[in-house]
């Protein structure tokens, strides 16, 4: 959906620090009305995370733009050296100990509470929407699909449908993201800390998870035994 960057302020050089930019193409030619329904979808991380304070847990954003033409749109973030979870988990080379694992769920489960008490609600939380930095400590990001405020009829959730990770949906929600709440962040946070903990996905895909009523089938101990007592 889109290219990124890494730059660096032309005028400052790396004093200025470097950032993310993050580029989506937009299509200059559709109509005002159309254009606008582009502009809103894609600006929504933005809108999402500017009007948040900033939490050691988040990943900030800086700006959004157009480029002259209208034919791009610019989201500017911090960048920070480390990986996404999802590399975590399926490079050997790049597991986790046990206690960087907790570490990570504990900054999750920070960055969400700061965001769900600002009316954020993430609503594609998985793997990839959490970013490992050097020294263990986690960020959220990955706000594209968020609900802003409480209103859910001014939300992007029907042009969203497609685009989040079916695998990690509260069963609510699947298929109908106009139902994310906190407790469905949670149930998600839920399902990546299981993955997380045992190296395996709680269900087999999405036809499994409904089936079950969102229940995972298996114990996270049953996995791994050596588990202390209470993560079941």
């Amino acid at each position: 959906r889109y290219t990124e960057y890494r730059a660096k302020h032309r005028l400052l050089g790396k004093s200025g620090g470097l950032v993310r930019l993050r580029v989506y193409q937009a299509d200059p030619y559709q109509d005002a009305a159309a254009r606008e329904e582009e502009f809103k979808k894609i600006s929504n991380a933005y809108r999402a995370v500017a009007n948040l304070p900033t939490h050691a847990n988040l990943l900030a954003v800086k700006d959004l733009f157009r480029t002259e033409d209208e034919d791009r749109v610019v989201l500017v973030t911090e960048d920070l050296p480390g990986q996404a979870l999802r590399l975590h988990l399926s490079k050997p080379t790049l597991a986790l100990t046990f206690d960087q694992k907790l570490q990570v769920m504990r900054d999750v489960l920070a960055g969400l509470d700061h965001a769900h008490r600002h009316e954020v609600i993430h609503r594609n939380l998985n793997p990839d929407a959490i970013l490992v930095i050097k020294g263990g400590q986690a960020r959220v990001t990955a706000f594209d699909f968020a609900r802003v405020g409480k209103h859910r009829d001014s939300t992007i959730a029907y042009q969203v449908v497609d685009d989040l990770d079916p695998n990690y949906q509260a069963p609510e929600c699947y298929r109908d993201p106009s139902q994310a709440s906190i407790a469905s962040d949670l149930y998600a946070a839920g399902l990546v800390f299981y993955e997380l903990l045992t190296g395996e996905r709680p269900f087999e895909g999405v036809d499994q998870m409904l089936e079950a009523d969102g229940r995972f089938p298996i114990k996270p101990s049953e996995h791994k035994p050596d588990l202390p007592k209470g993560f079941d």
